[in-house]
């Protein structure tokens, strides 16, 4: 009852920040193995200490397809040696604009 209380709260409210706990819980539930903090081998193991330990504002920008671009334009650059992808298109959601 309390994984589907808090899987249904992670759901509503995106931008809170799952606990050691939990993220502990769901990693057994969906891998099998439990979780190495203390020293992570595996790429799923070191992802989650990550997750957990490394919280760097800089690593939301970097994720964000228009943010990235205007980074990596600051950098180097509009016109410089990099070649950016053309942005398709931005959306608010995904129900809108679609292809």
């Amino acid at each position: 009852m309390a994984n589907k209380f808090l899987s249904w709260l992670f759901d509503k409210h995106p931008n809170l920040e799952p606990s050691k706990h939990y993220i502990e819980q769901q990693f057994i539930k969906r891998l099998g193995y439990p979780l190495n903090l203390v020293s992570p081998k595996t790429f799923n193991e070191k992802l989650n200490w990550l997750k957990l330990h490394d919280r760097k504002p800089f690593y939301t920008k970097m994720v964000d397809k228009i943010e990235v671009k205007n980074y990596v334009a600051s950098k180097f650059g509009s016109r410089g040696r990099i070649n950016l992808i053309t942005t398709l298109g931005v959306w608010k959601n995904a129900d809108s604009n679609r292809f």
